[in-house]
């Protein structure tokens, strides 16, 4: 599977997962479960590595990262009144098992995406939305609901579109 998209001002740091240390820590992702967390280079859809994570007991157990959409910034507002994608690779053997979510500010209602199906093979993820308009933070989630292995790769999170025109003088 090859995936030439080009994603202009991806907000996420380390979204390759190139960067999975030997101890099990994904930097710029914080960790919510007790799992293990390990640098997948035998299953993977690009490049040297991927996330391969198993939670240790049932549950919404994820990997979180946060960025912040600034109030006082000129942007702000055109921000807060597009839709976010937030996208990932993921490869799962248990239907049910993995989804993405993406909260903002408040971060008590998230909008959840698709599961996966589960049959053993790469499939790209997906959840869009849209912040209100006192959003001063976006967070995706990689979820696991079960105790069961994922292969994560390849997660981008973007927001529609700004468009500026130049008027003539």
């Amino acid at each position: 599977i090859i995936d030439e998209t080009l994603r202009v001002d991806d907000i996420l740091t380390n979204g390759d997962f190139e960067t999975v240390v030997a101890a099990g820590a994904l930097p710029s992702w914080t960790d919510n479960g007790a799992g293990t967390t390990l640098a997948s280079t035998t299953s993977r859809l690009h490049g040297a590595q991927a996330l391969s994570y198993t939670p240790q007991t049932a549950g919404d157990f994820m990997y979180q990262q946060r960025t912040t959409i600034t109030p006082a910034s000129q942007d702000h507002m055109k921000l807060t009144q597009r839709n976010f994608t937030f996208q990932a690779w993921a490869r799962a053997t248990a239907a049910s098992t993995a989804r993405l979510g993406m909260a903002f500010t408040d971060l008590g209602t998230a909008t959840y995406g698709s599961y996966h199906s589960g049959d053993d093979q790469w499939e790209l993820l997906s959840v869009i939305g849209t912040p209100p308009a006192s959003a001063t933070m976006v967070e995706v989630r990689l979820v696991h609901d079960t105790v069961s292995n994922v292969r994560w790769d390849l997660s981008a999170c973007w927001s529609d579109p700004i468009t500026r025109y130049t008027l003539p003088t």
